[in-house]
């Protein structure tokens, strides 16, 4: 599991930075998964859902890496 891949998009909050852009846990990644082929990323399966979202809402995005079988 990869923490903080939001950073990419808080890069212009107050007390962020402008790096966060690029230099962040999403494109650390994206650099590991194009060095590792036998990796990909797969968000976990939702066991529960009682909402209208079809996607998890989460400060980890595309953060769940795993190897392929």
């Amino acid at each position: 599991v990869v923490n903080d891949g939001i950073m990419k998009n808080l890069f212009d909050v107050p007390r962020g930075r402008k790096e966060w852009l690029f230099d962040n846990p999403y494109e650390a990644i994206k650099e590991f998964i194009s060095k590792h082929p036998e990796f990909e990323i797969e968000d976990p399966k939702w066991l529960f859902n009682e909402s209208y979202l079809r996607r998890g809402t989460t400060y980890w995005p595309c953060g769940w890496i795993k190897r392929k079988k």
